[in-house]
């Protein structure tokens, strides 16, 4: 094996960065975190470039990093993106094999850096895939997966960087994201509920995803464990959402489960509401489910501002639930 002065270094970023952290087999572990070499090789050889999406299984064109203008090429092998600004620390991750080293995006400059290239809501999106527990692949199935990075951690980076492009898009969007989604399902319910009445939400404070919670000692005899994972809630106000996907089509004992995990919560003292696909279907009835938790929740009555944004919320409401994130690339 060659030394590693003489591996070629690649940088991938961009489309093809998001593409390569929908990997499974990603150990975070055994890759280092770099900021861009001093000695970056400017010169990109097609050929390598070739060679390297065959290995990693990446699609062509490959999005790649150069810090040279002159170098800023495109084709149907590799598009080249110029980076010419020095980024915070944490910025890639790399990793060597054979001729190579691989530099590729961390997952909080992946998310700083797609500002760009994504309208809003599906850019929300793309946060929670990064900071959840799932991602959506080529053939658009749910795969399950270890978070990537957490709100906190992007937040933190993104306010670490000087003025760039996309900053304040970021940080606007970050404050719609929450940890540990586990589908999109979630992720759409939980954004929706965040976003301010005027921009089509419900403007609900953050709740949490997933949260392993305790049961007592009641309710424990109900459901024969000690803990449950709920979907989404609001721990100080004890106030949950259950989506439920099967609910007109599930088996007997799924629907039995679901009712012990119901009268579980409720021993322990939480409110859980069961938001079904057929109720999310529907926008008036999902429309008034919302505004019932809005109730739960003790938020200030915006009757007026909700009707006047009826709408508007419809509109988003399609666009959350119902349409494809979509990536345009400069």
């Amino acid at each position: 094996m060659e030394n590693n002065q003489a591996r070629k270094t690649i940088i991938i970023c961009k489309k093809s960065a998001a593409l390569f952290w929908q990997r499974t087999d990603i150990n975070l572990n055994k890759m280092k975190v770099k900021n861009l070499p001093q000695n970056y090789c400017y010169k990109i050889r097609k050929q390598d470039v070739i060679q390297v999406a065959k290995d990693l299984k990446l699609p062509l064109p490959l999005d790649v990093a150069s810090v040279k203008r002159s170098n800023n090429c495109s084709g149907k092998t590799v598009r080249c993106h110029v980076r010419i600004r020095n980024y915070p620390d944490q910025s890639y991750m790399s990793f060597s094999y054979s001729n190579y080293n691989v530099l590729v995006d961390s997952p909080e400059l992946l998310f700083l850096e797609m500002a760009k290239n994504m309208n809003f809501l599906d850019y929300i999106k793309f946060g929670y895939e990064l900071c959840g527990k799932y991602f959506i692949d080529s053939d658009e199935k749910i795969i399950s997966r270890k978070p990537l990075t957490s709100k906190s951690k992007i937040e933190n980076y993104v306010k670490e960087t000087r003025a760039v492009s996309g900053k304040v898009k970021a940080l606007d969007a970050l404050r719609y994201i929450a940890d540990n989604s586990r589908s999109p399902k979630e992720t759409s319910i939980a954004m929706h509920a965040m976003l301010p009445i005027r921009k089509g939400g419900y403007e609900m404070p953050a709740p949490l995803l997933n949260l392993v919670t305790f049961l007592i000692k009641d309710a424990v005899k109900i459901m024969g464990k000690e803990v449950l994972e709920v979907d989404i809630v609001w721990e100080k106000e004890k106030v949950a959402i259950e989506y439920n996907s099967n609910m007109f089509h599930a088996e007997p004992e799924d629907l039995t489960l679901d009712a012990k995990r119901q009268a579980a919560m409720q021993t322990s003292g939480y409110k859980s509401f069961v938001l079904t696909a057929g109720m999310i279907n529907n926008f008036n009835t999902y429309d008034a489910f919302m505004k019932s938790i809005r109730k739960e929740l003790g938020l200030k009555d915006m009757e007026k501002e909700l009707d006047e944004n009826y709408a508007k919320r419809k509109e988003i409401h399609s666009q959350i639930y119902f349409n494809s994130p979509t990536i345009t690339l400069h």
